[in-house]
């Protein structure tokens, strides 16, 4: 980064940020790669330790998106079914743990993702609802968390595009409709917020 960093500065943005894509693209594997081979060789009680398993989801997590920038749908939803599988186990040793739950959530999301952009849209569609159920859930914890809030409407808006891709234009709009009615709920409560 600090040796990218002046040289990056100089050229046109274009350019700039094509080189920092494939520096991303292909040192970023490799580096996540090693760190997950380390996570094999951990002594099992040590591998077991709930915080070394969500480090590991978060790399697995990471490293499936850098293999989606290379194109490389199976990894992705090989690395995401991984990373899934670390969660769903995190979740069940703990309930009550929310973040955990979000992570599940994402995991979900991911492979979803990958499920789409393989054609699987019954697939992606049942990941995308397994994603809604947690963040609705994790709503109803906290309604004043408006990043669950977010995310409610995004899980929504992935199932309407499921729901387009499979031709169900009167489904894909009731569900479009109900992640706009999120959205327009979070702008009245903070109208600041340009995101």
């Amino acid at each position: 980064g600090r040796l990218l960093g002046p040289l990056a500065g100089s050229l046109p943005s274009a350019v700039r940020h094509r080189l920092v894509e494939l520096v991303y693209s292909t040192l970023t594997p490799r580096a996540l790669v090693n760190v997950d081979a380390w996570f094999e060789q951990l002594l099992p009680s040590v591998a077991r330790l709930t915080s070394m398993q969500r480090e590991r989801g978060v790399i697995l997590s990471r490293l499936g998106d850098v293999l989606s920038l290379q194109g490389d749908l199976a990894g992705v939803l090989q690395t995401h079914r991984h990373a899934l599988a670390i969660r769903e186990t995190l979740v069940r040793s703990d309930t009550t743990n929310e973040d955990w739950q979000f992570d599940l959530g994402i995991s979900h999301e991911r492979v979803g993702a990958a499920l789409f952009a393989l054609g699987d849209m019954f697939g992606a569609f049942q990941a995308f609802l397994a994603k809604l159920v947690i963040i609705e859930r994790l709503v109803q914890t906290d309604k004043k968390n408006l990043r669950w809030q977010r995310d409610l409407s995004v899980s929504h808006e992935k199932l309407g595009n499921v729901q387009l891709a499979k031709g169900d234009l009167p489904g894909a709009l009731q569900t479009y409709r109900v992640a706009l009615a999120i959205i327009e709920r979070l702008v009245q409560l903070d109208t600041t917020n340009v995101g």
